[in-house]
């Protein structure tokens, strides 16, 4: 999932070229192919996603990205606002706007902290493993819609070069 969370937040991969640390050859015409398509690939996932979560609870892909933080890192005591807007590289008036959205849905809830009561976590609802488990699924079976026409190598292959290029956004994000 890591690989596919990359395209919904700032696209890293303009950041790789900006910075000149990755090519795909050394001519930049195969760089530019290379975008076009993997965007002309990852465009139909994504409005099948978008579609989808929409037509569901009205939530787009950043709630759902937003979801999964609350869920991993505050399941137990809840997850500042602000620690959630770092993740997303957006402003905690962005992130208090979805949380909002997402109480309103039933999938969070917020409380303020037991030392400091100015702060306020975040925290998932039960009724938000089991959301975010259908969007799973459902980012699954439109993966998987297009894939099938790929055999087993040519998905190997696929994957490999993508977690490469994973490795190479995250560390091209550490840097700058």
């Amino acid at each position: 999932m890591q690989v596919l969370d990359s395209w919904f937040g700032r696209p890293k991969l303009f950041k790789l070229l900006k910075h000149g640390r990755w090519s795909y050859t050394s001519d930049t015409t195969d760089a530019a192919e290379f975008l076009m398509l993997l965007f002309r690939v990852l465009r139909p996932l994504r409005n099948r996603l978008r579609g989808q979560a929409r037509h569901g609870l009205g939530l787009g892909p950043s709630h759902f990205i937003a979801l999964r933080i609350i869920i991993k890192d505050g399941a137990e005591g809840g997850t500042r606002i602000s620690d959630v807007a770092r993740k997303l590289q957006l402003s905690p008036a962005a992130v208090t706007q979805m949380v909002t959205e997402l109480e309103h849905r039933g999938l969070a809830e917020r409380e303020h902290g037991t030392v400091d009561r100015r702060v306020v976590l975040v925290k998932p609802t039960p009724e938000a493993l089991k959301v975010l488990e259908e969007h799973r699924q459902q980012a699954v079976a439109a993966a998987q819609s297009i894939l099938d026409g790929l055999d087993t190598a040519d998905r190997e292959a696929l994957v490999r070069i993508l977690r490469h290029l994973d490795q190479k956004l995250d560390t091209v994000d550490g840097q700058g």
